[in-house]
């Protein structure tokens, strides 16, 4: 199996900016169709837009769209959880019960999950009781290997100046104790971070990846990536697990 992932697009209509987050993410969807053999899922952890305007959303969906494999959504801070609600009916995977953006993906060699990890009005994440306990449910009713993705990441950084980005840390803690609880875990991949920073989160690995919009990349990069948008594949092998690495658009 291999999943191909991209985040932070942050697509935007302002004029000074609009132009070049756009042609990023189809270089992104380009070299993601190119690739030989063609991924089983793309997924999108985060920020696929700036500002949460109908319009942004439909620009951005207009690009995703052009993917050969089959697109999945986790919510970001941008992008705002009542407008993302709107677009995934048509889309078909959200859990109708939960009223947060978090769903379950069962028709692959590895199970995934989306976790919805937005604080209204705070660009930090938090994870409540009600988000916990339907994590809790998904984890109890499969055994198979799940892999989890979401935008905030529930470890430090490492970085000067950038604070822990979950509040109350209690709610990454609480989150990563249910994530252990079922040997079931084998991966946790995040966005929001706008760099790649891995961490291991008990027993489990999980990381970042740098943002598709170069104008707010964090970190530096070698010379053959340092000017282009850059996106992440994971491979998964039953005898290994995931081995992940990081391509230029």
């Amino acid at each position: 199996m291999i999943i191909a992932q991209i985040s932070d697009t942050h697509i935007t209509l302002d004029p000074r900016e609009r132009l070049g987050r756009r042609a990023w993410l189809e270089r992104c969807v380009s070299a993601i169709n190119a690739l030989d053999p063609v991924p089983d899922i793309a997924i999108h952890t985060g920020d696929l837009t700036h500002k949460a305007k109908p319009a942004e959303f439909r620009e951005a969906l207009e690009i995703l769209g052009d993917l050969r494999p089959p697109l999945y959504l986790a919510a970001g801070n941008r992008d705002e959880r009542g407008a993302l609600r709107d677009l995934f009916p048509a889309l078909g995977y959200l859990w109708p019960e939960d009223p947060f953006v978090q769903y379950s993906i069962e028709d692959y060699a590895v199970r995934l999950i989306a976790l919805d990890t937005i604080t209204a009005g705070s660009q930090k994440g938090e994870f409540c009781e009600a988000r916990l306990k339907s994590l809790r449910a998904a984890l109890e009713a499969d055994a198979r290997p799940t892999a989890v993705f979401m935008h905030h990441p529930p470890y430090d950084l490492g970085v000067a100046h950038v604070p822990f980005q979950f509040e109350p840390r209690a709610d990454a803690e609480r989150l990563i104790e249910i994530l252990n609880g079922h040997g079931n875990v084998i991966r946790v991949f995040c966005g929001h971070a706008h760099r790649p920073v891995t961490a291991t989160l008990g027993k489990i690995p999980a990381s970042t990846l740098p943002s598709i919009a170069l104008d707010l990349r964090k970190g530096d990069y070698p010379p053959d990536q340092a000017d282009a948008p850059l996106f992440q594949l994971h491979r998964y092998s039953p005898k290994t697990g995931f081995t992940s690495e990081t391509r230029a658009a």
